[in-house]
């Protein structure tokens, strides 16, 4: 009898590693893809084994240098070398100048640069995670508001730091394929035949809004009954995010310690406190009414305790709120006629 199976000359198809990364202002997550056959993703852990990485490098003196988790954890007396908020400072501003050298001599980076450190170990823990076997191909997503500058930026960054075959990804475009493979068939209308009225297997739409730590998007996305996704519009902003929540409340409070305390109340020992007392008194606002946060030594010689209540927040973030309202009507117009009564 024949075999049940032919043998064949043609060498198995290479082994492909795909990396994406989705790159955010406060912290980015990365997962691997491999095939073929190609399965589901795996998010990738970092050497802390948390499956998020903040967005920070910092520097130190004789050349010390870290990413990440241990970046965050430098003492408030290094929080002028350490170097936050790189996807929204990116093509925006200049080089950097930090602590680094000899004695901890100034030294000067260009904030591609930095990224390029950032991405080189997000890579590194995706070839760990695979024994060693570096990604093939690498898809960063990037803020739907970036600019043509920032886009190079991301892609010199990814160059300086030797990864291959790198391609970029708008939010919304990444947040759309997304939303299609979490909720599966339910995101799709019913091939035509199975479904009831006319309009049965007309392409279904969903408003997606995504607001991170710098940026705030929206984008409206058809689901057609072939499975296929197309981003009908979007609109981004940098006016909104849980990162421009706190500097409206670091604004605010540093008006009123500024009067209190004076020149006490400045400096990057004073900013870095102060940045990580709003985001807990956030936080707390988010469960609670009211809320009080002690901020132990944020001016010298003496304890601050900072205090707000929700409808407080609510009235300065006021202005966030009305810029996020105008990027869903944009995203919505953009989508055409019809596009907001069909959703």
């Amino acid at each position: 009898p024949p075999p049940m199976v032919q043998k064949t000359d043609e060498p198995p198809a290479p082994q492909q590693i795909a990396l994406g990364i989705d790159l955010g202002s406060d912290r980015s997550v990365s997962s691997l893809l491999v095939g073929p056959p190609f399965g589901q993703p795996t998010l990738v852990r970092n050497n802390l084994s948390n499956d998020s990485t903040p967005t920070a490098v910092a520097f130190g003196s004789n050349f010390k240098r870290c990413v990440g988790d241990e970046a965050l954890e430098q003492p408030a007396s290094n929080a002028a070398n350490i170097i936050t908020d790189l996807p929204k400072r990116l093509g925006a501003s200049g080089p950097v100048s930090v602590g680094y050298g000899a004695d901890g001599a100034a030294e000067t980076f260009s904030l591609e640069h930095c990224l390029a450190m950032y991405l080189s170990e997000l890579t590194a823990h995706a070839a760990a995670q695979r024994g060693g076997a570096a990604p093939t191909h690498t898809v960063i997503s990037c803020p739907q508001a970036y600019t043509a500058a920032q886009h190079r930026a991301v892609a010199d960054a990814a160059r300086i730091a030797g990864i291959p075959n790198v391609s970029l990804a708008p939010s919304c475009s990444a947040l759309a394929f997304h939303y299609a493979e979490r909720h599966g068939g339910e995101a799709f209308p019913p091939p035509p035949g199975e479904g009831e009225g006319a309009d049965a297997s007309a392409p279904r739409l969903v408003l997606l809004v995504d607001v991170g730590c710098s940026y705030g998007a929206a984008a409206v996305a058809a689901y057609h009954a072939d499975r296929s996704v197309r981003v009908l519009s979007s609109a981004g902003t940098d006016e909104v995010g849980g990162g421009v929540a706190d500097e409206v409340l670091m604004a605010h409070f540093r008006e009123q310690l500024s009067a209190k305390h004076g020149a006490g109340a400045s400096g990057p020992k004073f900013e870095h406190r102060l940045r990580r007392a709003c985001e807990k008194l956030k936080k707390l606002l988010s469960t609670v009414e009211q809320a009080r946060v002690d901020a132990d030594s944020l001016v010298p010689d003496a304890d601050v305790a900072l205090s707000l209540s929700r409808k407080e927040l609510e009235g300065l973030l006021r202005p966030q709120l009305e810029a996020l309202g105008r990027v869903i009507a944009g995203a919505l117009e953009g989508a055409g006629p019809g596009a907001a009564e069909s959703l």
